[in-house]
């Protein structure tokens, strides 16, 4: 049962990470002033350690993603860490009355990601390399910018300030209310940044099925990468519909949570780029079965937040995509990892190849409201 090392115990912080300003206007979560992290680590035998996090918009929703980590411990405490894939399938199966759509795949990924973590450091090797890497570098792009409350003078401001920042490509928020201003918002970061940079679209699930249609058209004549999630997530007809429109291309993804899921939409919607979020599939385990799906057909992957931790996995990628490069959580690590030329490269050190800065920890932990 121990070879590889045993778990000796698990820790969890609630975090709130703040934000130097206010996102605004967003279609369904408003205004965002922070994101409530829970940052779990797992400790074995021998003393060596694994972290993971996961992030929501309130610290009292985390909480209770905290205690479901919490009831967990029976089945992480003493496992052993080379079996992990076994510890998940337990984390899953006691879960299963929770449906594995939202918090029990937030608490399981946060565990399962520190257990990926602390193998690779007991092992002595980068995640990358524990999993089997094609790359030692992939795409990123810039998210930390263009978002949907910028006007057309602060978009292209924004725009240039990130090819500044040796971006070479990048995510513009649409708003998805009319295809004329949707249309003069590309139209103003492409001026601003010149015809070699990559831009992205963003719609946040903002549009009827007809409107993204007419849009996806529209922006097919303005060199754009693709078109995120442009009909509300739960219409999977919409968005095959958008998908065969023969427009722009579509990415859609992030908020998927089963495997099955994610398979139906496969074979039904055409999708030409596929996101990945590892919080929201339950960790690194399930996240690296989605990403096969998606290779057995051809479908390049790309990854949602957590850039830092999701890199070696898209990194085993055979078609990566793209990393989305948001720095919020950089806060939690003496050295956060930096992209170069549109690129970041894959951490020889083990594990993740990250060390948590404790002081600023220390700074953002928060207590739950009761």
């Amino acid at each position: 049962m121990g070879a590889g090392g045993t778990v000796a115990a698990i820790r969890t912080d609630l975090l709130s990470v703040p934000l130097a300003f206010p996102l605004r206007e967003h279609p369904f979560l408003g205004q965002r002033t922070q994101f409530a992290t829970l940052l779990v680590r797992v400790r074995s035998k021998e003393g060596a350690e694994g972290f993971g996090y996961v992030t929501a918009e309130s610290t009292a929703q985390m909480a209770a993603v905290e205690r479901i980590v919490e009831s967990l411990e029976p089945v992480i405490v003493g496992s052993a860490v080379a079996y992990r894939a076994r510890t998940f399938r337990r984390m899953w199966q006691l879960t299963a009355e929770l449906l594995h759509e939202g918090a029990a795949n937030l608490a399981i990924a946060a565990v399962d990601t520190a257990l990926w973590d602390l193998a690779g450091k007991i092992a002595g090797q980068p995640l990358a390399a524990l999993i089997g890497a094609h790359h030692d570098a992939v795409p990123i792009y810039a998210s930390h910018g263009l978002w949907r409350h910028c006007t057309l003078d602060e978009i292209a401001a924004d725009g240039q300030r990130l090819v500044k920042e040796g971006f070479t490509a990048m995510k513009l928020r649409i708003k998805g209310e009319s295809i004329t201003e949707d249309i003069a918002r590309v139209e103003a970061l492409r001026a601003a940044v010149g015809p070699d940079i990559a831009i992205l679209t963003d719609a946040l699930w903002s549009m009827p099925p007809a409107r993204a249609v007419r849009l996806s058209r529209a922006m097919a004549e303005h060199d754009v990468v693709w078109l995120e999630d442009p009909v509300a997530e739960d219409d999977p007809a919409g968005l095959a519909r958008v998908a065969r429109a023969e427009g722009t291309p579509i990415a859609t993804g992030e908020r998927i949570s089963r495997l099955t899921t994610l398979q139906g939409l496969l074979d039904s919607a055409d999708i030409d780029h596929l996101i990945l979020d590892l919080h929201h599939l339950g960790g690194i385990t399930p996240w690296l079965q989605a990403a096969a799906l998606a290779e057995a057909r051809a479908i390049p992957v790309s990854a949602h937040i957590a850039y830092e931790v999701q890199q070696p996995l898209l990194a085993s990628c055979l078609r990566p995509g793209y990393l989305e490069y948001l720095p919020f959580w950089d806060v939690l690590y003496q050295e956060p990892p930096r992209p170069t030329h549109g690129m970041l490269a894959t951490s020889d050190r083990p594990g993740l190849g990250l060390d948590l800065d404790e002081a600023a920890i220390g700074r953002l932990r928060v207590r739950a409201a009761a």
